[in-house]
């Protein structure tokens, strides 16, 4: 290999590195774009963690490129002048020129070997008793574990008439004895900044795009989990639920005549086996009117705090408070749970905490409870 042909490998190597950064850019603006705008909080949590772990993936790629190309301008170096020997050898021996300098030999037969002469470890140059025709240069090299090392030589031809000058370089290279080849060296270097790097990517996406779309994503999930369970247990609730409107609701107008009260299933018309354990009635504010049937127990399988029961509301020119927190207009106390169930026409079920508590017969006083709460 001459100059040209290493200017040429070169040029490929650093349009290698030039097309793997727009790759790279191109998949981390990808990756970007999708963790904070796809359509689910699923998908950018995947696309957030897809995006930290790239940096794992590319870092390293973008690591051995560089070293490689420190290593290639170090040889470019040589080439343009750098060196303190350079043997030349015969056109017909099909051998490339070998360049000696303090970075070591550069073979330009061997040019994925540049400038490992030194390996880790350099022994020293010799001119071998059993082959004088060559310098033989030894090194060592860690293989496997970083504190197991082996062995290596570099033999290099004598021209001939090159012997008094090979004497020269073995004697030159003894101030080297020791020393570590800079690629080697390099390696070792950048180590820890990239896993560093790597290590501050991976956290920083993960902590900015993956972990708040995994947290959305799961609370996704849990609301659509919850909505199907509504959709079950409203499902379960319905035929019991129609029972309870068929024999009340024709009775509403009629119980919106009465002092605000509460009537036993009988009274509202129900069988005395029937899963209704009272009827509350009343006013509310704002010429509203609730109706509130009580069961015996739960209509759905779930349970809380072991002491509720259900109950089916009905509420008349009064609009079902959104938040789960605040009381049905009644005169008994009770906490709704944040998973009641709203039917249509006013209605809605609830399981709830029924305390003892008895409403009087007086509309003045219901309407001053209902306003307190109590």
């Amino acid at each position: 290999m001459n100059k040209s042909d290493n200017d040429r490998s070169q040029i490929n190597f650093s349009f290698l590195i030039l097309y793997w950064a727009i790759i790279c850019v191109i998949i981390v603006a990808v990756l970007l774009y999708f963790s904070f705008y796809a359509a689910t909080a699923e998908s950018r949590s995947y696309f957030g963690m897809a995006l930290a772990l790239s940096g794992v993936f590319m870092m390293p790629i973008f690591f051995f490129l560089f070293i490689f190309s420190l290593n290639h301008a170090r040889v470019r170096k040589i080439l343009s002048g750098d060196y303190f020997v350079r043997w030349e050898y015969p056109k017909n021996s099909g051998k490339g020129d070998v360049y000696f300098c303090s970075e070591g030999v550069y073979d330009a037969d061997k040019p994925n070997k540049a400038l490992d002469t030194f390996g880790n470890t350099f022994l020293g140059a010799e001119i071998p008793s059993d082959d004088p025709s060559v310098i033989r240069f030894s090194n060592r090299q860690y293989t496997g574990s970083r504190f197991e090392t082996t062995l290596r030589t570099q033999d290099v031809a004598i021209p001939h008439g090159k012997e008094e000058e090979a004497k020269e370089l073995v004697e030159r290279f003894r101030e080297y004895s020791g020393r570590r080849s800079k690629y080697s060296r390099d390696q070792w270097r950048y180590v820890l900044p990239l896993i560093g790097i790597i290590l501050i990517w991976f956290f920083a996406f993960f902590q900015f795009a993956a972990m708040p779309a995994g947290l959305e994503a799961k609370k996704d999930r849990e609301r659509q989990m919850k909505e199907r369970l509504i959709q079950e247990d409203k499902k379960e609730i319905t035929p019991l639920w129609n029972k309870i409107r068929q024999t009340l609701e024709p009775k509403i107008e009629q119980l919106k005549t009465l002092p605000d009260g509460k009537l036993t299933a009988k009274e509202a018309g129900f069988d005395e086996n029937s899963e209704v354990l009272t009827v509350l009635h009343g006013r509310c504010a704002n010429d509203g009117f609730y109706v509130s049937v009580v069961l015996k127990k739960g209509a759905i399988r779930k349970s809380y705090n072991g002491n509720e029961t259900g109950a089916f509301n009905y509420i008349a020119n009064s609009p079902i408070p959104t938040n789960p927190t605040e009381n049905f207009c009644k005169p008994m106390i009770q906490d709704y749970f944040e998973d009641r169930i709203i039917l249509s026409d006013g209605w809605v079920y609830g399981e709830v905490i029924i305390r003892p508590y008895l409403p009087t017969t007086s509309p003045t006083a219901n309407s001053q409870t209902n306003k307190n709460g109590k």
